[in-house]
């Protein structure tokens, strides 16, 4: 039976791959315990303290990223905030 890949699943193993390649060319031992949301489909790679801290930021400068965040130095923590869910100021 093929397998059918959910948009979800190519973009977990999409950000898997931006963060390894990322990983290989960037020191990311100081952000250790902090988030980090990842654009499946630009590659770009956005810290801060907290997943909310990284939007509100986003926000602030008036620009929008479909990510999928992960804690930086562990395997679990992630989940995804899309487009149609900005962070509003307050939240």
């Amino acid at each position: 039976m093929p397998t059918t890949e959910t948009r979800t699943e190519i973009d977990g193993q999409s950000i898997l791959r931006i963060w390894k390649e990322y990983q290989q060319t960037h020191d990311v031992s100081a952000y250790r315990g902090q988030a980090v949301g990842i654009d499946p489909d630009t590659g770009a790679v956005e810290f801060g303290p907290t997943a909310l801290a990284v939007l509100r930021r986003l926000d602030a400068e008036g620009r929008q990223a479909n990510l999928i965040f992960l804690r930086v130095g562990y395997d679990s923590y992630s989940f995804h905030i899309g487009q149609d869910r900005r962070c509003q100021p307050g939240t």
